[in-house]
């Protein structure tokens, strides 16, 4: 990117890495190996590439374009290569790899959301590092997202609807402000599965759906942390 420099390469703090934005960088960074795992074995699938083959060279496209942008880091003079970026890349991308090998793992889908930040008027008047939606972590969350009906007992299952999940989320608030103390955001709400929800629409159509169905979509939640709150439809705030 622009500012990359090339510099000496250098890495980035282990313990710096790990506590920052409290984990939820290392969570996106997860999703983002994941997602960009999916994408690669859609080409690879589109190319003709029998299941095996493009899952597997699915996952050196994600890693590849995910190492790239920590590779950049490295050379870029305010920041530095950072393994627990790089772990969570391989985690996401593994996962996905797994997924197709293990198919009971496809009742457990990683997801991602963003949202306002709803910050008051001092926050957002503060400084602030970035306002880029992949930057600023006030917006995000990541989901792993349970398919209930595939997971409860047999004598239970038919009474769950198969398009309605369950989803546990976590985000945090205030980690990119100067002055301000960061805490976390956890969540449990309903999710959908589009696949189960929505009618055939045709392979494009069917596709797309496929696809969004890796981002969670507005719905009801019970915030945990770091208060016990309803959200009518998350991540809007509209609760009580």
């Amino acid at each position: 990117y622009p500012d990359s420099t090339s510099g000496k390469f250098n890495f980035e703090s282990l313990d710096y890495g790990w506590k920052y934005s409290l984990q939820l960088d290392k969570l996106g960074h997860t999703f983002g190996g994941f997602i960009s795992t999916y994408f690669s074995n859609e080409a690879f699938t589109a190319c003709g590439m029998n299941p095996d083959d493009a899952a597997f060279y699915g996952v050196i496209g994600g890693l590849f374009f995910q190492t790239f942008i920590e590779i950049q880091d490295g050379f870029h003079s305010n920041y530095g290569f950072d393994w627990t970026d790089e772990l969570s890349n391989v985690l996401g991308a593994s996962y996905f790899y797994i997924q197709r090998k293990i198919p009971a793992l496809q009742n457990y889908r990683l997801k991602w959301s963003a949202g306002p930040s709803y910050r008051d008027s001092s926050r957002n008047a503060a400084q602030i590092r970035s306002r880029l939606l992949v930057d600023d972590y006030d917006g995000q969350n990541v989901w792993l997202s349970f398919k209930m009906h595939n997971i409860l007992p047999n004598n239970i299952k038919d009474y769950w609807p198969k398009w309605l999940c369950l989803a546990l989320g976590y985000g945090v608030k205030d980690v990119e402000l100067i002055g301000y103390s960061p805490y976390r955001t956890a969540f449990v709400s309903l999710d959908y599965d589009l696949i189960e929800l929505l009618p055939n629409l045709g392979t494009f159509g069917n596709w797309l759906v496929q696809t969004l169905n890796n981002f969670r979509l507005p719905a009801p939640a019970l915030q945990l942390l770091p208060e016990l709150k309803f959200i009518i439809l998350f991540p809007f705030k509209i609760s009580f």
